[in-house]
Parts: structure tokens; sequence; C-alpha cells
């Protein structure tokens, strides 16, 4: 695969985990002023830190996207869809079953569609 770019996956999927767990960080502590184990835990069960916490995710992972087609050149959306499923899989193994359902159904079905639209947004500036 000639057009595969390693380098600008593993900058993608750096990319999204980096703002992910900053954005998380930064979220909990703003919330709750702290970061020890009792306060993340109640915030597991917190309508608003969830409902954050989905779009700070999603926003993260189009990013990685973006920052991968910046990078890539050529196959975009081939190399941002092996980021969007390497961020499932991310998804799937840090699968916490004590959350409510609706945030692990959304956490799985985000990632590939917006590492493709961080991509597609990437080509479209490119092409303005």
């Amino acid at each position: 695969m000639k057009k595969f770019s390693l380098k600008a996956t593993l900058i993608g999927l750096a990319t999204l985990i980096v703002l992910d767990s900053v954005g998380a960080l930064l979220l909990a502590i703003a919330l709750t002023g702290e970061l020890s184990s009792e306060a993340m835990h109640a915030l597991n069960g917190d309508m608003l830190f969830l409902v954050l916490r989905t779009f700070v995710g999603v926003v993260s992972i189009a990013i990685g996207g973006y920052v991968l087609a910046k990078i890539a050149k050529t196959a975009i959306y081939l190399n941002a869809a092996i980021v969007g499923v390497l961020s499932l899989v991310l998804t799937v193994l840090s699968y916490d079953g004590s959350l409510p359902a609706w945030f692990n159904i959304v956490g799985m079905l985000f990632p590939f569609p917006a590492t493709l639209l961080g991509a597609y947004l990437a080509v479209r500036k490119d092409r303005a």
C-alpha cells in the first residue's frame, strides 16, 4: 500500500488521544475542582459531564482526522478510515459497563465518521 502513510496515521491517532485525554482531565477539573478517584467516579453518573465528555471525544477525533489529512497528502480517506477503526478499537477496549448505555453506544458509533469528517474538512479547506 504505497498510499498508506504510517506517519500521518500515527500522528492523527496521537493527536486524538492527547486531545481527548487532556480534554477529559480539564473537563473533570472544571466540574469537580479535583482529580480524586472519588470525584472521577461521581462524574460517571453526571449527565452534564457525560454529554460534554462525548462532545470533547467527537471533536478530538475529528481534529485527529483533520491533522492526519494535512500530513497524508494522498489516500486521505483511507488513512482517516484506518485511524477511525483504530479509535473504535481503543473505544471498545476501554469499554466501561458502569457508564450509561447511550454513552457507550455513542462512543462506538462516532469514531469512524468523526475521523472521516475531520479529513473531509481538511480536504475541503485545501480546495477552497
